[in-house]
């Protein structure tokens, strides 16, 4: 029995390895790419989801909701959706996986985003505030 239970932990430990090791190429992923549609082809309802969800650690700036460069919602291809950068998961790791969690359970389509860092222009840059989740 020990060495049957010795045994299967060593595949889990090679197994985790092997998917967590250097050359996982999700480890160069910045950000994913979350769309508004489910795993059936279905367009995902309500047509808002992406405002909603952004908007739970988005902040007001003088009477205008400003979305979190972590986390924001887009629109690609006619398809509404949410980039959430990958540092989101070390600034707020509960919130990245409220985010996560939320597509995953609802059954939408998750995809790899940039593979490089966006680059910041100073001039545009916003003051970082600790995010929050609003609920």
């Amino acid at each position: 029995m020990a060495t049957i239970q010795s045994r299967t932990l060593i595949n889990l430990e090679a197994l985790y390895l092997e998917h967590y090791s250097s050359s996982n190429p999700e480890e160069n992923v910045h950000e994913w790419l979350i769309l508004g549609i489910t795993a059936d082809g279905r367009t995902f309802r309500p047509s808002d989801w992406a405002e909603r969800l952004c908007g739970a650690i988005a902040e007001y700036n003088n009477g205008r909701l400003i979305y979190s460069d972590l986390a924001y919602p887009i629109t690609r291809n006619g398809q509404i959706g949410i980039v959430v950068e990958t540092l989101l998961r070390s600034e707020n790791p509960a919130i990245y996986s409220f985010f996560m969690n939320f597509a995953r359970d609802n059954r939408l389509k998750i995809i790899s985003g940039r593979e490089a860092h966006r680059s910041t222009n100073p001039s545009t840059a916003q003051i970082k505030a600790p995010l929050r989740l609003v609920v």
